[in-house]
């Protein structure tokens, strides 16, 4: 006669598959997160290769940062074209693909696009679109009286040590609020964490491209106070 499981034995069977998978569950997640950051690297890199493409074309100056979608005459000697900001100048050297949505009355990339971080998804109402995930360094801005005389990186003491780009999330469709100083949290600690730019979305670390094109990740507390070390000010 074959003998069954009692019920009881079924129960603590179930019991300890459900402890192992609670147990297996976050690290699966830790796991998964990892992976999106490694994606959201190689993001900053491919933007990294198309900034070095434009400081070619545009005599070594970086995409000035955003005002809407609009352009201007180039910086200094190369007035024979019109420079781009931070938000356009990808679509000179990688394809835009972009697609009409609806309940933002606009166009936004394609998942999977390299402006876009897979962890940056609508989260605590912070977010109107998935679409710009990146933001740019404050300082690249000769647009504003004080940057009129924003360094070339080839020209900076230490490029390797300033931040260009970063995860930033932002408040509006438009990306007007692409950019990031040595103001807001976490680079001034004291700042109003509810209004911080920079996005820790990998497991509270954050992907940073540099004004040499190198790119590193940084944990929050890392970077508390820091804005005068990573952050350009007048005087680099």
């Amino acid at each position: 006669m074959k003998k069954g499981f009692t019920l009881i034995e079924l129960l603590v069977v179930i019991a300890i598959i459900a402890i192992l998978a609670g147990m297996l569950l976050p690290a699966l997640g830790q796991v998964k997160e990892r992976g999106k950051a490694v994606t959201c690297l190689n993001n900053l890199k491919n933007i990294g290769v198309a900034a070095v493409m434009y400081q070619g074309d545009y005599k070594g100056y970086m995409p000035s940062t955003n005002n809407g979608y609009l352009s201007w005459s180039c910086h200094e000697s190369c007035k024979y074209k019109t420079m781009c900001p931070f938000i356009q100048f990808l679509h000179l050297y990688i394809p835009y693909d972009l697609v009409w949505r609806n309940d933002v009355n606009g166009y936004t990339f394609r998942p999977g696009h390299i402006a876009q971080c897979p962890s940056d998804t609508p989260r605590n109402n912070k977010y109107v679109t998935h679409n710009w995930s990146y933001g740019q360094n404050a300082f690249c801005d000769w647009r504003v009286a004080t940057n009129t005389q924003m360094m070339r990186p080839e020209r900076m003491h230490h490029p390797a040590q300033y931040f260009w780009t970063t995860e930033i999330w932002y408040s509006a469709a438009d990306g007007q609020d692409l950019n990031f100083s040595n103001y807001v949290y976490p680079f001034k600690s004291n700042a109003n964490y509810a209004s911080k730019h920079i996005d820790f979305r990998h497991n509270n670390t954050v992907n940073v491209l540099f004004m040499d094109s190198h790119v590193e990740s940084f944990k929050q507390d890392q970077l508390l106070g820091t804005g005068e070390k990573y952050i350009l000010s007048q005087k680099p």
